[in-house]
């Protein structure tokens, strides 16, 4: 990832679940380059505090699963262990520029449309009633069939390979793999990981 100046280190540290405005008490005394340097304890924490959201961003954008329906809403229930689920709203609606994105937390629900980003105390549910009364069905999307087991069951046997060396490094933190998006594989392999089918062993 690319270094944070000091802007984006406030930015980013302002999210976090343990920030107070106090911890910016600090900056009214310390030059950019002391801060943006950590070149104390303060601002160590700051960006401590920075890198810890800025890291949880990224690999949410990657593991989170939407799931789909018919009017053209990719929904997920997830709730962040820092504020960022308006970040993930933009993300995701700038990476699917034809769908609406509703993020469940328990912050609140997150809407991404027509490019901007809501939020609501309502839950996800409500929200996406809301949303299929004055959204249409897509054409496109109107065979959209329902979830099948078996189709994730068929790839991952298809993935498996017990001859990989077991490693000790995990490419998906636990935590991640405990997302409700996760469910099927952690049904699956019995509370077991992801490890054999990214190269890391053979099933707990």
């Amino acid at each position: 990832m690319r270094r944070m100046d000091v802007s984006q280190m406030v930015r980013y540290a302002r999210r976090h679940r343990n920030f107070r405005e106090n911890d910016m008490e600090f900056l009214k005394e310390q030059s950019d380059g002391e801060v943006s340097s950590q070149a104390t304890p303060e601002s160590r924490r700051l960006y401590n505090m920075a890198s810890e959201v800025r890291g949880e961003l990224q690999k949410l954008r990657g593991f989170l699963r939407l799931e789909i329906n018919r009017h053209g809403i990719l929904y997920v229930r997830h709730t962040p262990e820092n504020g960022i689920e308006d970040l993930l709203a933009w993300h995701f609606m700038y990476r699917f520029p034809l769908f609406t994105i509703v993020i469940g937390s328990q912050r609140g629900t997150f809407i991404g449309r027509k490019k901007t980003v809501e939020k609501s105390v309502d839950s996800m549910e409500n929200i996406i009633r809301m949303l299929e009364e004055t959204l249409p069905e897509s054409r496109f999307l109107r065979d959209l069939g329902e979830y099948d087991p078996e189709t994730w069951k068929s790839f991952y046997d298809s993935q498996l390979n017990p001859s990989r060396e077991r490693s000790p490094r995990r490419r998906i933190a636990l935590k991640h793999l405990k997302m409700e998006g996760f469910a099927h594989e952690m049904q699956r392999f019995h509370g077991g990981s992801l490890a054999p089918f990214l190269g890391e062993g053979s099933p707990a």
